[in-house]
């Protein structure tokens, strides 16, 4: 179970990450950079922050996601429902594949 944080990002490869974000099934944005950040509590919107999303109250149920160092800048840090489903896959033109942490343990390749 995750409790802060999920970090998608691309491993030991040189090339950028092609990820495609889903919000409760439907693609919102195609992403291209080194990782993306989501932030599930309160405790960690400060590391959020830190990497150039807004600040939200603590006491708002949400989901931060934030593409660190993207390639284009069309895809802001955005907020979302704690309750929504967040789906970020490997886009099929993906040259390589990438890697999850959880809370920064447990490093699978996707």
């Amino acid at each position: 179970m995750t409790l802060n944080d999920v970090v998608v990002d691309r491993g030991p490869s040189s090339y950028l990450s092609n990820m495609d974000l889903y919000l409760d099934g439907r693609l919102i944005t195609s992403v291209q950079g080194d990782d993306v950040f989501l932030v599930l509590c309160s405790c960690d919107r400060v590391d959020a922050a830190t990497t150039g999303a807004s600040m939200i109250h603590p006491n708002v149920p949400a989901i931060i996601v934030t593409p660190i160092c993207p390639h284009s800048f069309s895809f802001q840090p955005i907020g979302v429902p704690a309750g929504v489903e967040v789906i970020i896959m490997l886009s099929l033109d993906a040259r390589n594949t990438a890697w999850v942490s959880f809370d920064g343990r447990k490093r699978p390749a996707l």
